[in-house]
């Protein structure tokens, strides 16, 4: 077990938002088909998409346990693996 640090969770937890569309946009400009994959609302949906994933980071570090995050975040690839999205 990793120690908890609940500094570092509400860090997260409150930037998550922004963090997320950051990211978003980043993940966006990258992938040039990404409106035609995604549709119109790409951007609003790896928005919330990411920062469910922070805040569940979040999560893990405050309570001290990292494996959660990483299982949660296997699911979430093989979820997207199953869809056959990249």
């Amino acid at each position: 077990m990793v120690a908890p640090d609940k500094f570092a969770a509400e860090l997260l937890t409150t930037s998550a938002s922004g963090y997320a569309a950051a990211t978003a946009h980043a993940l966006l400009d990258q992938l040039p088909d990404a409106q035609d994959r995604y549709g119109a609302d790409a951007l609003r949906v790896w928005k919330s998409h990411l920062t469910q994933r922070i805040l569940e980071l979040a999560a893990a570090v405050s309570v001290g346990e990292p494996g959660l995050f990483v299982a949660r975040v296997q699911w979430a690839r093989e979820a997207f693996g199953a869809r056959k999205m990249p």
